[in-house]
């Protein structure tokens, strides 16, 4: 499961992620991966689920906030998926 967080949407991720542990019963989900989209969102995913964020390729500011679906931000986000998709693959990450 990928997942694309910033600073203004941690509060979906961690409710999200909550949810996922209930499903599993409490243990830790293991076939996840939050990509940060800020330095933000990667220091309190990392904290909260070591080893299962990174940060996409590029240069991302250090805190950005939630924003409405077709916007521009939002569209720019969309718009690198493909992006960042190829380079989990060949980093040896498998994408259903």
């Amino acid at each position: 499961i990928i997942m694309q967080v910033n600073s203004g949407f941690l509060d979906f991720a961690h409710n999200w992620l909550l949810s996922l542990r209930q499903s599993l019963r409490d243990k830790a989900p293991h076939n996840i991966l939050f990509i940060a989209e800020d330095l933000h969102a990667f220091a309190c995913l990392e904290a909260v689920v070591p080893g299962h964020a990174i940060l996409p390729p590029f240069p991302v500011p250090k805190r950005s906030s939630a924003f409405n679906h077709a916007t521009k931000a939002f569209n720019g986000i969309v718009g690198q998926r493909p992006v960042l998709v190829h380079q989990l693959l060949l980093q040896g990450f498998n994408v259903l």
